[in-house]
């Protein structure tokens, strides 16, 4: 799950892991717990993601956090995922922004493998997710919702089937999957924290691009 993310609001999960520890070694914890398609990260091809078997080897295919800031506004994270992929990647970065302001998140995952891939961004909740007309995709639990609104074109989304289910828990699982294989694809998504239609404008000059959500300016790396 390196590079994963989960979403929270006032204590209600929104984005969460799925699954669960049922005992070591089990089917459920071997083909869905421990896999990257089973929490909100990359995978490929149909659910292909980082590895999990050995021991060694995953302690030595460990990312990295490559930049962190906060200014109060704007706080920025960001990850080098690759390695985790055992050389099936030759780029897995993943970026992070909060607009405090928004009370929105931004989400840019930029990936390349010296083979065309199908990337797929996976996302897992604890509510049913509805696809709404606007193009975005929602999750309300609890009284707080998020939307999830794709900036960038080229995927469509799909409903997926997870795992063991604990006894009284509802999951579901979604992800937004590349229209055709590439050896390079980018994922730029916007989650917006209540569903407020928050602002988003995207655009692209000689030196760079700039994402502007609400009032707040972003500097996105090509």
């Amino acid at each position: 799950d390196q590079n994963g993310l989960v979403l929270c609001k006032g204590g209600v999960g929104l984005l969460t892991e799925s699954g669960w520890y049922d005992w070591y070694g089990s089917p459920n914890w071997n083909d869905w717990y421990r896999q990257t398609k089973a929490h909100n990260g990359i995978t490929f091809n149909g659910g292909v993601g980082q590895l999990v078997g050995g021991y060694r080897e995953t302690l030595a295919n460990n990312g990295k956090i490559i930049s962190f800031s906060d200014n109060g506004a704007l706080g920025y994270v960001a990850g080098d995922a690759k390695v985790a992929y055992g050389g099936a990647l030759t780029k897995a970065e993943r970026r992070l922004w909060y607009v405090r302001g928004s009370d929105a998140v931004v989400v840019l995952d930029q990936l390349a493998s010296g083979t065309a891939r199908t990337f797929e961004w996976n996302f897992h909740t604890l509510a049913p997710i509805v696809v709404n007309s606007n193009g975005t995709v929602s999750v309300t639990n609890q009284g707080k919702s998020v939307c999830i609104r794709p900036i960038s074109t080229g995927q469509r989304f799909e409903k997926r089937s997870g795992g063991l289910v604990y006894s009284g828990n509802t999951e579901e699982h979604g992800t937004f999957v590349r229209t055709s294989p590439a050896t390079t694809a980018e994922f730029l998504m916007l989650l917006d924290v209540g569903c407020k239609n928050v602002s988003a404008q995207l655009s692209t000059t000689a030196t760079g691009r700039t994402l502007t959500v609400g009032s707040q300016a972003i500097t996105l790396p090509r």
